[in-house]
């Protein structure tokens, strides 16, 4: 089985925890989830109505209400029926939880020490004592000029049948660091309700979604695991999706119909496409042969999970966006925070 990603390594950032103290924000670089009354309310669902969010290009936000609280059906919202009937008309619950899991991954960015000057540049700025647990762990994407240009290097490999660590015992990888917290996560809570979620956005969004696979590989008896990726590229071939869905892991793909990087890297080759009335066993062949060259060449890729599409061009506060906008995960939080359904995506549009 192939994948198109490298071995977890401890260069990845991971942050786990929220913030307890707000910090010092530049009011001219602020988006669309820096007003949140505190960093303590992503401990819990979010109610929109209670936001004052910041438009961006510009954005403006209308209040949801839920329909009940999410306690009672929080199953369902982590994709324990794969979302059924909640993405088309989206479910008011559910795009809070999106929303909510979106903030996760905004708290990854603004925990990411930036200046060089600084004894913690290029991790997480504050102190283990100012933080505080919650079993989800959120995944930045690329934020340095380096960091985008590693990832174009990125191509299928073969997943490792056995334990593939690149850590030392005095910089473990990012996969024993997961490995070595959730398993003591459920040495601890194992016994209560309990439910593991990976977020990301851009490349987070593919780390989230590899994060999640070893876990449910590795624990025998890990509780539900979710994913819901924002913008997230393409990660491993038909191989890869068949084992995902086999080990359980609910995926929930966020995905801008706008967004270049969710069309990379290859091209989607699915078997189900590959089937041909019996008739025609010529074109068969054929589409077979063309199926195996592209893996050949290891840009034959599948999409993974169930995805909820979204489009810039739905927004009327989006108009005439360029490619870094439709990207950014404020516009994926505004697109969510706005959809109604395929036949109306988007309220302020709608009659």
């Amino acid at each position: 089985m192939k994948l198109s990603i490298r071995p977890f390594s401890h260069k990845a950032t991971l942050t786990s925890r929220t913030l307890t103290q707000v910090p010092t924000l530049n009011p001219n670089h602020m988006t669309l989830t820096h007003n949140l009354p505190n960093w303590q309310q992503l401990l819990n669902p979010v109610d929109i109505s209670s936001l004052a969010l910041t438009p961006v290009t510009p954005i403006t936000t209308n209040p949801t209400t839920a329909k009940q609280p999410v306690r009672k059906s929080w199953m369902d919202y982590q994709g324990f029926n794969n979302w059924e009937n909640l993405l088309d008309p989206l479910d008011d619950n559910l795009r809070g939880e999106i929303i909510r899991y979106g903030q996760f991954v905004d708290a990854a960015y603004k925990a990411f020490e930036f200046d060089p000057d600084s004894n913690f540049y290029a991790t997480c700025k504050y102190s283990k004592a100012s933080l505080r647990r919650e079993v989800v762990i959120a995944f930045r994407g690329p934020a340095m000029c380096l960091e985008w240009l590693k990832n174009l290097g990125a191509t299928l490999t073969q997943l490792p049948s056995s334990p593939n660590n690149l850590g030392t015992d005095l910089i473990p990888s990012l996969q024993q660091m997961l490995r070595q917290e959730i398993g003591r996560l459920l040495q601890s809570y194992g016994n209560e309700p309990l439910s593991i979620t990976f977020t990301g956005h851009s490349l987070g969004a593919a780390l989230a979604t590899l994060a999640a696979y070893d876990i449910k590989t590795t624990f025998n008896r890990s509780p539900l695991v979710t994913v819901f990726s924002f913008a997230g590229p393409r990660v491993g071939n038909s191989s890869f999706r068949r084992n995902l869905d086999e080990k359980g892991p609910k995926v929930l793909r966020i995905v801008n119909s706008d967004d270049v990087i969710t069309k990379v890297p290859g091209f989607v080759v699915d078997d189900s496409e590959l089937a041909c009335d019996s008739g025609f066993r010529k074109a068969v062949e054929f589409q077979n042969w063309i199926h195996q060259k592209v893996e050949d060449t290891q840009l034959s890729y599948a999409e993974v999970g169930k995805e909820l599409r979204l489009s810039s061009k739905d927004s009327p506060y989006l108009m005439g966006t360029n490619v870094s906008t439709c990207h950014e995960l404020s516009t994926y939080l505004h697109l969510v925070d706005n959809f109604q359904s395929s036949k109306c995506p988007f309220k302020a549009t709608a009659h």
